[in-house]
């Protein structure tokens, strides 16, 4: 996997090429895989992810550039207030 991280870094230096991990809590693949590359999105999921999980996965990836944290399966704030009864 290095040699071909090192191959698209190079052949596309014009370009961002992201790779889709498993969660770094649920698998070592993100772990063996974070020092290739330059920097990580974490991903979370709206009213699943626990920031007791979020601050474990920040923590396993201390020697990793993190460029940010990506909301996935957010629900509008309206769409969760009708869902919950509200008006």
């Amino acid at each position: 996997m290095s040699g071909l991280v090192e191959e698209l870094k190079h052949r596309y230096e014009d370009r961002i090429v992201l790779f889709d991990l498993p969660p770094v809590l649920t698998s070592d693949h993100a772990m063996a895989f974070s020092p290739l590359v330059d920097c990580a999105l974490l991903v979370v999921e709206e009213g699943e992810t626990r920031i007791n999980d979020v601050r474990r996965a920040l923590d396993c990836l201390r020697s990793t550039n993190i460029l940010g944290v990506v909301l996935n399966r957010s629900i509008h704030v309206e769409t969760r207030r009708r869902r919950q009864g509200h008006k």
